[in-house]
């Protein structure tokens, strides 16, 4: 008789809930990315790459670079910020939404890749908010019998 590997005395068991939802980007076909906006450990992230980014900023200030230097440099800042980007949102966001320029240049008085984070972030408070009023009138049907005042007593 044969004998069972351990692989096959296990049952796959699937809690997938989370679903990726799917963005256009300025309305372009081929700019599309993928978010769980269900993962709130994006304001965990954000919170960590946050100063990380800061701290690239903070680097070069005030230093005097030759052209070539600074050409280097915001080079090797753009490509860490967008891999921070990536992090903060789990997904391959940053060529797809800033295809091109640099993360920090300045459009309308802030960085490009606050721009771009202020936006993505959004979507995941409006769906923490969104999820949250669901979930309380899923469970006020349940507690409302509870928690109502008796009127005339």
């Amino acid at each position: 008789m044969a004998q069972l590997s351990n692989d096959e005395n296990i049952i796959d068991l699937d809690l997938t809930i989370a679903k990726r939802q799917r963005f256009r980007i300025n309305g372009d076909p081929n700019a599309i990315i993928s978010l769980d906006l269900s993962d709130n450990s994006v304001y965990d992230r954000l919170n960590e790459a946050y100063p990380k980014i800061l701290d690239m900023l903070s680097q070069y200030q005030g230093k005097e670079l030759s052209d070539d230097e600074a050409i280097e440099a915001l080079k090797t800042v753009d490509a860490d910020m967008r891999k921070l980007v990536n992090y903060i949102f789990d997904s391959e966001v940053a060529d797809i939404c800033c295809p091109s320029g640099y993360m920090i240049d300045i459009v309308e008085g802030r960085f490009r890749f606050e721009h771009l984070v202020e936006r993505l972030a959004k979507l995941y408070s409006d769906n923490l908010y969104k999820e949250f009023r669901a979930m309380k009138a899923r469970l006020s049907k349940h507690t409302e019998k509870y928690t109502k005042k008796k009127v005339g007593k």
